[in-house]
């Protein structure tokens, strides 16, 4: 296409957008614009699928509602331009400059695109945007569902809302972008830098986040079933979910176990806990005495007031969890890792064993805390006494009236009192 041609397709763009009957849409399908000053265009709703656009400068361009599937935006300049709805599936942008641009309700899906070539023929080519480099766009409401996004740059962008599904954003860096409500299930997020983002409210289910940075990340809301979060760094993550915001099987197990309680076995069921998932959970005041809980993650939940009576939560991670007013007199905590969590006030001495009818039998079962790691814990008002505190780590933690009569550790200078 000649400069000129390119001119009179432009001028009679306009009359079309203008509702003018001597003007014509702009179909620049399959067509080769290579490194064309294109700076302020407006091409709202142009046809431009296979568009060969790489180099171009559209900065600021109209692209709106654009039908560019399978064109070629490589290393265009694109900063502050406006794509608001567009056809982009299969787009090639690497190493495009999208700057400030604005991309919210675009369709960037994987694509294929037939190419002829002499030699070989009718190919298909598979497109994604591998090493896409973003920053501050207006990514809202997009539709990349099972977009190839690998080791791209989508930094402090915003994704709120996006169709994700099944994307591939392994490696990627989302730094401080925001992803709220955003649909994530089945992505792969393995190794992502996701700190500082917010992702509040996404779906995040049978998404694959190992080894993802999460730091100061906000999940408030998140849902976060089967999502496999091995290696995954959670420092200072905002993580607090409801209780009534949790799968419905969990609520059901929770409830299920405090009819077992109330009914001393003879109904409901005893909660099987046992490697959950539980981290951020408020579930301020629950009960759950006697349940298996051993190795489930429980970081940064509240559990204020909670009843552990008797449970065995062997190698449960609580690190950071609110534990304060909790009782867990007699329960199984070996090796539990309780590193900066809140035990104020919390009752960790001995239970008192019942028989089968609930009547006292004067007996007393100690709490079992053989390895378990309180680093930094606040232990203020918290009652060990007669635990069990073989090997116990309590290196920076907090006593004020901590009480741990009966036990291997009032025999350390200033531990206890």
């Amino acid at each position: 296409m000649t400069p000129t041609d390119l001119i009179e397709v432009l001028e009679k763009h306009q009359s079309w957008l203008s509702n003018d009957p001597r003007g014509a849409r702009a179909n620049f399908t399959l067509q080769d614009l290579y490194c064309s000053s294109l700076k302020g265009v407006r091409l709202k709703g142009a046809k431009m699928a296979g568009t060969n656009l790489a180099n171009c400068d559209l900065m600021h361009a109209d692209l709106r509602e654009c039908d560019l599937y399978g064109a070629s935006l490589a290393e265009a300049d694109l900063r502050m331009a406006r794509l608001n709805d567009s056809d982009m599936r299969g787009v090639i942008l690497r190493g495009a400059n999208l700057t400030s641009a604005v991309l919210a309700g675009v369709d960037m899906r994987e694509g294929a695109l037939l190419k002829a070539d002499r030699k070989k023929g009718i190919e298909l080519v598979r497109l994604d945007y591998a090493a896409l480099s973003v920053e501050r766009a207006d990514f809202s409401g997009a539709n990349l569902a099972g977009a190839r996004l690998s080791n791209s740059a989508i930094i402090q962008s915003d994704l709120s809302n996006a169709k994700l599904k099944g994307a591939n954003l392994s490696g990627a860096n989302l730094r401080k972008s925001n992803l709220s409500g955003a649909d994530l299930t089945d992505a792969n997020l393995e190794n992502t830098d996701l700190s500082g983002a917010n992702l509040a409210g996404a779906d995040l289910r049978g998404a694959t986040l190992k080894n993802a940075n999460l730091t100061n990340a906000v999940l408030r809301g998140a849902e976060l079933e089967e999502a496999a979060l091995d290696g995954a760094i959670l420092d200072g993550v905002e993580l607090l979910r409801r209780g009534s915001d949790l799968p419905t099987s969990f609520r059901n197990i929770i409830r299920n176990h405090e009819r077992w309680i109330e009914t001393n076995g003879r109904r409901g069921e005893r909660a099987d806990l046992s490697n959950a998932d539980m981290r951020g959970v408020d579930l301020t005041d629950v009960n759950l005495s006697g349940a298996d809980l051993s190795d489930s993650v429980m970081a940064g939940a509240v559990l204020s007031g909670a009843r552990f009576v008797m449970s065995d939560m062997h190698g449960a991670d609580m690190t950071k969890a609110d534990l304060s007013g909790a009782d867990m007199k007699g329960a199984n905590l070996t090796y539990a890792k309780f590193r900066l969590a809140s035990l104020r006030r919390a009752n960790l001495g001995p239970a008192e064993l019942l028989d089968g009818r609930t009547n006292l039998t004067g007996r007393n079962w100690p709490t079992n805390m053989a390895g378990a790691d309180l680093t930094g814990a606040d232990l203020t008002g918290a009652d060990f006494s007669h635990a069990i505190t073989k090997g116990i780590v309590l290196i920076d933690a907090i006593f004020d009236h901590t009480s741990f009569t009966d036990t291997d550790i009032n025999k350390l200078a200033g531990a206890a009192d």
